[in-house]
């Protein structure tokens, strides 16, 4: 439930990286140009402490977050 739950997360910041190549000619991106109250996702709520801060948004690359425990989830659209 919580995998699902990360992939979930994952899966939106995957589609809002992808729209903001396409707005704006750029290959890559940091997650603050992507969440926030007026960006493409409004809020991202960490399900187990997982801290997205840390993937590297470059078109192409697959999105890798790893949680506290140790549990690492990788998402490739």
């Amino acid at each position: 439930e919580i995998k699902k739950a990360i992939l979930n997360n994952m899966r939106q910041l995957a589609a809002a990286a992808d729209q903001f190549y396409l707005e704006n000619g750029k290959n890559k991106t940091t997650l603050a140009e992507l969440v926030g109250p007026t960006k493409y996702v409004r809020q991202l709520v960490p399900v187990d402490g997982e801290d997205y801060t840390q993937i590297e948004f470059e078109q192409g690359k697959a999105l890798k977050v790893t949680t506290p425990g140790g549990y690492t989830t990788t998402y490739a659209p």
